[in-house]
């Protein structure tokens, strides 16, 4: 609730209804975050709706340079639509990510893909970091006898 109240304040709204649309929004990207347990749904969502805010906008006033009017008096109960898409496209990440979670598809949230560990073996450790693919775990650089980093030539031939 405190980063969709947050995220409201953000975007400079003194209009009620923009200002709730602006909170309800940011409630709905905080529960894809962690629904999809990864940021990249509600940065796409946010993306896709400047864009189509944008555009809308552009295509209103003749492709002419818009002014973003944000004060009070500007917003109306038309954006209970646009609550209604946020609604929608959190349902959406829902169902999806349950799919992909039944079906043990590569598409869901990152804490639920298999690891390989160091052997190419498979691994359920649980952790978001050991979920990565082997190329993004970040390794621990072998220790000697004194708990100093080793090269790995070191490491294997003592």
């Amino acid at each position: 609730m405190v980063s969709s109240l947050a995220f409201a304040v953000m975007h400079g709204s003194t209009d009620p209804w923009r200002f709730g649309y602006h909170a309800v929004f940011g409630f709905c990207a905080g529960l894809m975050a962690i629904i999809s347990r990864g940021i990249e749904a509600p940065v796409a969502f946010h993306v896709a709706d400047n864009v189509l805010a944008t555009t809308v906008n552009t295509l209103m006033a003749d492709g002419e340079a818009f002014p973003l009017d944000r004060s009070t008096d500007t917003g109306d109960a038309s954006v209970l639509i646009l609550v209604a898409v946020n609604v929608g496209m959190v349902v959406f990440v829902w169902l999806r990510e349950r799919r992909a979670r039944a079906t043990g598809s590569a598409v869901a949230g990152a804490g639920h893909a298999e690891a390989l560990d160091d052997e190419g073996q498979g691994s359920s450790r649980g952790s978001v970091a050991a979920a990565r693919p082997p190329l993004l775990r970040r390794r621990r650089p072998p220790r000697g006898a004194a708990g100093r980093a080793v090269p790995h030539e070191e490491a294997r031939n003592p």
